[in-house]
């Protein structure tokens, strides 16, 4: 019989079971990762997650967005963390090239968003769109239930 996870444990292997790699990330935080290689650690795999929460049961979860096969609009707001509002650079933009398509959104720690697209095969997405708005295809996300300044929460599912 497998040893219980705490809450962040079982939601890691939830995010594994439906194909994201994942890894942990300092509680509290957006970094340091708790692995070695951080990043290029994710993994889907149940045995290394368990261990990992079973260590670490209070780490932050992380998901690999290149091995996840993920792209991110990543939407800032002013505050703590983050100088710039990313909200009307992201407004200025789809005025001006449609609006996005209907896709998973999360709210961050910080209180901006993450919009969460499938990556197209053989492109690789980085870099600002402007103030506030960056797009991350090649780096990492914090993903709920973490917290970070406040919590991560799905504001549609993924």
């Amino acid at each position: 019989m497998s040893a219980t996870l705490p809450p962040l444990g079982t939601a890691a292997l939830d995010y594994a079971v439906k194909g994201f790699a994942v890894f942990p990330v300092t509680a509290g935080q957006k970094k340091p990762p708790l692995t070695e290689h951080g990043l290029l650690d994710a993994t889907t795999d149940e045995k290394q997650i368990r261990q990992w929460w079973t260590r670490w049961p209070d780490a932050n979860i992380a998901i690999n967005c290149k091995m996840s096969r993920i792209v991110v609009v990543d939407v800032d707001i002013p505050g703590h963390e983050h100088k710039q509002d990313g909200r009307p650079t992201l407004a200025a933009l789809e005025a001006e090239l449609g609006k996005l398509p209907p896709t998973v959104e999360a709210v961050t720690g910080a209180g901006g968003k993450h919009l969460i697209f499938a990556a197209p095969a053989g492109v690789e997405f980085r870099g600002s769109l402007g103030p506030g708005l960056d797009l991350k295809s090649n780096g990492y996300i914090i993903v709920a239930p973490s917290t970070t300044e406040g919590p991560y929460r799905w504001v549609t599912p993924l």
